[in-house]
This record gives structure tokens, C-alpha cells and sequence, in this order.
């Protein structure tokens, strides 16, 4: 019973944060490129080459959202295979 809940506490975890690191993968997207465009990064006709910054930043957001599925598997893994005498991260 305790691993369904924790299965189901996990991809109750990973929708809410795949939709936070969309959200905030977009503020953070805007923000760049408009820091970018005042820095006068993007050429002289003012034009903003947004196929090789959306690509860029898809990549990234990509990477860090694997990185963060990975050490949670890695967590609940660690978490189901604690030995009953082993102190628990929930004691922490």
C-alpha cells in the first residue's frame, strides 16, 4: 500500500513540477532574451534570431527537467530500499 501512495504522490510530483519548469522556463526565457536585445547582443537591424534561442532553450529546460525526474526516481528508489533499522529522510 505504501508504494502505490508513493507512486502516486510521484507522478502527482512530476505534473505539478513539469508544469512549473514550463511556466518558469517561459519567464526565464522572456527575461533572457530581452536582457540580450538590451545588450544589443542580436544584430544591427534589430532582428532577434528566435530559432536558435528557442532551440537553445529547450535544450535546457529539457536537461534540467531530466536531471530533476532522475535524482526523484533516484530519491524514491533510495527511499523504498532503506533498511528498517536506517534512519529515513523524513527524520531530517
Amino acid at each position: 500500500m505504501i508504494l502505490i501512495i508513493d507512486l502516486l504522490w510521484l507522478l502527482f510530483a512530476l505534473a505539478n513540477d513539469c508544469l512549473f519548469f514550463m511556466l518558469s522556463g517561459q519567464v526565464m526565457f522572456a527575461s533572457l532574451v530581452l536582457l540580450l536585445f538590451f545588450w544589443g547582443a542580436f544584430d544591427r537591424r534589430g532582428e532577434i534570431p528566435w530559432n536558435a534561442i528557442f532551440e537553445t532553450g529547450f535544450m535546457v529546460r529539457d536537461g534540467f527537467l531530466y536531471l530533476y525526474i532522475f535524482m526523484t526516481l533516484e530519491a524514491l528508489l533510495l527511499r523504498l530500499t532503506s533498511a528498517p533499522g536506517m534512519p529515513s529522510t523524513e527524520s531530517l
